[in-house]
């Protein structure tokens, strides 16, 4: 048995979930990432076609003042 020292959850071992983030694996209490998933799960919302064309018209003009700045232009 282990318990999550975040909810004081105990369970068996066998119920550990791991997950995989950037080659960083992790163990996770299921209660605690059961809460997580419905919590965050409308925290992701769609972009309107509009905000969208915006936000990559800002990054490419961000990327055209770095190469201008490496370029010693600005």
């Amino acid at each position: 048995m282990v318990v999550c020292k975040n909810c004081d959850t105990l369970f068996d071992e066998s119920e550990i979930i791991s997950v995989t983030v950037k080659g960083r694996t992790y163990a996770v209490c299921p209660e605690c990432l059961m809460e997580f998933l419905e919590e965050a799960q409308n925290d992701l919302v769609d972009v309107s076609p509009q905000e969208e064309k915006y936000i990559c018209n800002e990054w490419e003009a961000d990327e055209r003042y770095d190469e201008m700045k490496l370029r010693g232009a600005v």
